[in-house]
C-alpha cells in the first residue's frame, strides 16, 4: 500500500507533474487531494475571506503523483514560483481582487481562466505577457474544465459572460482577443 513521503498543509502551494504553475493543499479524500488555485487564494485574501478557501471549486489530484514531486522539488523552488504566479497576478489580474466574492461557481470561471492563462505564460524560467491567442485558448479552456467539475453550461455561460464584461473594462486587449476568435 502507498504511503505519502510528504506531508502536505493546508494552504500550503504544492506542484503538480507535469504543471507550470502551483496549486494550494485543501486537504484530501483518501489516495486523492484537493487542489485550489493559487488564484482563489490570491483574491479571496484580498477581500480578507481566506475562511472561504474551503469553499473553493478543487482541482482532485492523486496524493502519490504529488508527494513524489514535492519530495524531489526544493521548497525555494516551490516559493519562488508561487511568488512569480503572485507577481503575474498582481501586475496583470489584481482587478479580479475586486470582483467580490458571491458563489464558488463564479470564482471557478474566473480562476479557471486564470490558471490556464498562467499555464501558457510560463515560458522558460518566467512568466511572460499574456498575448492575444493566450487570452482566447484560455477562454476555451474554461467549458473544459467546468464539464469535468460537472458545473451547469447555463451557469458557466453567466459567468463567462460577466468575465467578458470585466476584461472588456479592465483589459480590452483581453476582450478583443477572445471576441475575435470566436467570430
Amino acid at each position: 500500500m502507498y504511503e505519502s513521503v510528504y506531508n502536505f498543509k493546508t494552504n500550503e502551494p504544492f506542484l503538480v507533474p507535469f504543471s507550470n504553475i502551483p496549486f494550494i493543499y485543501n486537504g484530501s479524500n483518501g489516495m486523492m487531494m484537493k487542489g485550489a488555485s493559487c488564484f482563489a487564494l490570491f483574491i479571496l485574501e484580498e477581500q480578507g475571506l481566506n475562511n472561504k478557501m474551503a469553499e473553493v471549486v478543487n482541482y482532485i489530484f492523486a496524493e502519490d503523483e504529488c508527494s513524489k514531486e514535492m519530495s524531489i522539488s526544493s521548497s525555494s523552488i516551490i516559493e519562488k514560483r508561487f511568488m512569480e504566479l503572485q507577481n503575474f497576478f498582481k501586475e496583470h489580474f489584481s482587478f479580479f481582487a475586486n470582483i467580490p466574492f458571491n458563489n464558488k461557481t463564479e470564482l471557478f470561471v474566473y480562476t479557471a481562466f486564470l490558471d490556464q492563462l498562467a499555464t501558457d505564460c510560463f515560458q522558460f524560467i518566467k512568466f511572460e505577457e499574456p498575448t492575444t491567442i493566450n487570452y482566447s485558448e484560455a477562454y476555451k479552456h474554461i467549458d473544459q474544465l467546468a464539464f469535468a467539475k460537472g458545473l451547469s453550461k447555463q451557469e458557466i455561460e453567466k459567468y463567462k459572460l460577466k468575465l467578458l464584461n470585466i476584461l472588456s473594462v479592465e483589459k480590452p486587449k483581453a476582450y478583443l482577443a477572445i471576441t475575435f476568435a470566436a467570430a
